[in-house]
């Protein structure tokens, strides 16, 4: 094959840039982590793993292979790529309203909390009444 002759064959490609040791990792890291901490890649792979969606795996194509009869192939996958992205749009879009919704409730509880602990300890120094 043409990725044997040029990059040391198929058995290296998989063991040195695609080992699935390092998907199965990648899922594993994904369980363990708070979904509110996800940057971009983990939050997409994420979503494809929840939709059992295997399109975040490679799949017959290597980027190490790099010549023009690839050239249509980049572009389709281009093209499935930018799609992608443009369904993800809204998804995020909600992601960060509910990311701000709950920052705000958060606010509001704390200072509600300040406020008691304030008028808490004004109390105590000033010798203000006491709750019997």
């Amino acid at each position: 094959s043409k990725y044997g002759k040029q990059f040391g064959g198929w058995k290296r490609h998989y063991k040195n840039e695609h080992n699935l040791w390092d998907y199965l990792f990648f899922k594993i890291h994904l369980r363990h982590k708070p979904k509110t901490e996800y940057d971009g890649l983990e939050d997409h792979v994420a979503s494809c793993i929840a939709r059992n969606d295997l399109s975040w795996m490679p799949w017959h194509a290597a980027i190490a292979i790099d010549t023009k009869d690839d050239e249509e192939n980049r572009e389709l996958e281009f093209a499935r790529l930018q799609k992608q992205l443009a369904e993800m749009g809204p998804a995020l879009g909600a992601r960060i309203n509910d990311i701000q919704e709950q920052m705000s409730s958060d606010l509001a509880t704390m200072k509600r909390q300040l406020a008691i602990l304030e008028r808490s300890t004004a109390d105590a120094q000033g010798g203000g009444a006491s709750v019997r």
